[in-house]
């Protein structure tokens, strides 16, 4: 029973930490400085862009997106036109958008809408 009970604790403990996915080297440097809110996590489109959002803890449930920055998979942040949304609390301090949250940006000269729904992952960078 007890060498049972290992066995789960020890497929369990490896199933939680193989669930974390790193964030591409590339960009790392593209979540430099955000003036509002909190840092909560990021989202992957494909193989095109990466969001990441930062969102108003301080309010009430489901707290609203302050900023979200994008940037290219290769590491190049783009110019951010608009964007609303907000999130709410997952299990383990991880966030998932609240609905949808839409962001409106510049790719090569060309305005872009994108809407985001489902779960942000990283959790609470800053």
């Amino acid at each position: 029973m007890k060498a049972l009970s290992m066995s789960l604790l020890f497929v369990l403990a490896s199933f939680v930490f193989s669930s974390f996915k790193p964030l591409p080297a590339a960009m790392t440097t593209s979540t430099a400085k955000f003036a509002d809110g909190t840092l909560v996590g990021y989202q992957i489109d494909g193989t095109s862009y990466a969001y990441f959002f930062s969102a108003d803890l301080s309010a009430s449930s489901p707290y609203p997106i302050t900023q979200i920055s994008v940037s290219r998979l290769s590491g190049e942040s783009l110019a951010v036109v608009g964007f609303s949304g907000s999130v709410v609390r997952a299990p383990f301090l991880h966030f998932n958008i609240n609905g949808t949250a839409t962001v409106t940006f510049i790719d090569n000269g060309t305005t872009v809408t994108k809407n985001l729904t489902g779960f942000i992952e990283g959790g609470i960078i800053e």
